[in-house]
């Protein structure tokens, strides 16, 4: 059933974008995850391709996000994938980073825009000099890069102000919604 319910997805994106650029008040882009699954399958990309033109969506409004893990159970598919989604105009991003393989050389060869930083590191940057560490160095280390980074699972204002003395400037979590 994932293949049908990512389809749909990305067809109710498509069909609703014109209602969400008229909310919002600045450029957005809508995210939309993938699995594993949808990575394997051959006639994704084709079918993203057909519904954007069907719907006249400017790709530079959409960003597919995928785990690491799921990113890496099939490196090579994934990354034709994901270049051919780039050239399109679609944006990368990379969710739970730190939680999966973590090696920096496959970061490199990722054709990512952002990367997502998992909760678990999140969750006790205010009071635990370790994962505000990793977390720090994951936001240097984007930065470095020239990618977005958005720390996940933002609940209290001690995390907030930690990841603004971080220069983390996209967040989400339940502290807003």
């Amino acid at each position: 059933k994932i293949t049908a319910i990512t389809r749909w997805v990305i067809k109710r994106v498509c069909i609703d974008m014109p209602d969400l650029k008229q909310w919002a008040t600045s450029p957005f882009r809508a995210s939309i995850n993938l699995s594993g699954h949808d990575l394997r399958s051959s006639q994704l990309f084709d079918y993203i391709y057909n519904t954007f033109k069907l719907y006249d969506i400017n790709p530079e409004n959409i960003e597919f996000e995928v785990t690491e893990s799921a990113y890496l159970e099939n490196f090579t598919l994934s990354n034709k994938f994901f270049r051919r989604i780039g050239n399109m105009g679609c944006a990368i991003a990379l969710d739970d980073f730190g939680t999966g393989y973590s090696s920096l050389s496959y970061l490199k060869k990722f054709p990512i825009d952002t990367l997502k930083i998992d909760r678990s590191f999140v969750t006790d940057i205010a009071v635990d000099n370790d994962d505000a560490a990793i977390v720090q160095a994951i936001i240097a280390l984007a930065k470095t890069m020239n990618l977005g980074v958005i720390a996940e699972g933002v609940e209290t204002q001690g995390q907030l102000e930690k990841l603004r003395d971080f220069d983390c400037c996209l967040i989400q979590g339940y502290l807003f919604s």
